[in-house]
């Protein structure tokens, strides 16, 4: 089977792609599994790896599904967090709130201790993937939302998890961790306007639990949906519970996010705040970057 033009095989993966700058890329790490989560500390050692300057506001426990909500009716705590082994140096905090809380703090408070301020955002790696409608429920990319709202770049990262495949990290980690260095790169170097359109966006990628995925591909966010109901599992006079259980629709044009996900490809879908925001202008002021780093051709 011919590849199409407009998907293409991986490039190598950086390692150190920042090392060679005197300014150290200052990125904000938050996820929605919580700060103790494998992905999250994966990808905060890669992206150490390759000298960024990486601090973490993350929520306290699980927060999965909570899509945009907020801590409205009682003070959000926070509490400075000890990561482990190698990483027990980094600045973190542990946030008793959602995913967007966790960025809203980081970003309008003076949480961490030297008025520090990222260049970009990134929210995962989240444990299963987050495409089609599941977007709308994801803390993991409201995370990356907030940080649109306040004009600050941001990435999504989502790893494809399923009963037939295990989480394959150690693949998913290399090619993420070329995706956000080498867009802050492009941030960095990018001319004010762009900058600026690029600031109101957010990259949305997920990535197939597989040792050599297809490629990266430029998605749109799909119909796909869940099936999903509430079963009733105990009944009683005065009480009755029950269980959610989903089952996958697929709905997705040929250029879906979830459909490329199940083909093996690396999907990355540009997101907006505003949803008269023409996304195509956007695509335009990234083509450079997703030709270059991504081998992904904009037509």
């Amino acid at each position: 089977k011919k590849t199409p033009p407009t998907m293409h095989r991986l490039p190598s993966p950086v390692s150190r792609f920042l090392s060679s700058t005197t300014d150290r890329i200052r990125i904000l790490l938050t996820n929605d599994d919580g700060i103790e989560a494998e992905g999250l500390s994966r990808v905060l050692v890669a992206l150490r790896r390759g000298n960024a300057d990486v601090r973490v506001s993350a929520p306290a426990e699980q927060q999965s599904a909570q899509s945009h909500s907020l801590t409205l009716h009682e003070p959000l705590i926070a509490h400075r967090h000890q990561l482990r082994g190698r990483l027990r140096n980094v600045e973190a905090w542990r946030v008793h709130g959602t995913p967007a809380d966790c960025v809203k703090v980081a970003l309008t408070a003076q949480l961490f201790d030297d008025a520090w301020r990222p260049d970009l955002v990134v929210s995962g790696i989240n444990s299963g993937s987050n495409t089609g409608a599941n977007i709308h429920y994801s803390g993991t990319i409201a995370a990356a939302r907030e940080a649109a709202i306040h004009c600050v770049p941001a990435v999504a990262l989502s790893l494809q998890h399923s009963r037939e495949r295990l989480l394959n990290y150690a693949h998913c980690t290399e090619n993420a961790t070329h995706l956000v260095l080498s867009y802050a790169g492009f941030l960095r170097d990018a001319p004010p306007s762009t900058a600026e359109l690029l600031a109101r966006i957010h990259l949305n990628a997920n990535f197939p639990s597989v040792a050599q995925p297809r490629g990266w591909r430029l998605t749109k966010q799909g119909m796909t949906t869940w099936l999903d109901h509430y079963r009733l599992i105990e009944s009683t006079l005065a009480e009755k519970r029950f269980q959610l259980g989903v089952a996958l629709k697929l709905n997705d044009p040929e250029d879906g996010d979830t459909a490329a996900l199940l083909d093996d490809w690396i999907s990355v879908t540009a997101l907006t705040i505003n949803p008269h925001q023409d996304v195509n202008k956007a695509l335009d002021a990234l083509a450079p970057f997703l030709r270059d780093q991504l081998n992904i051709q904009v037509e």
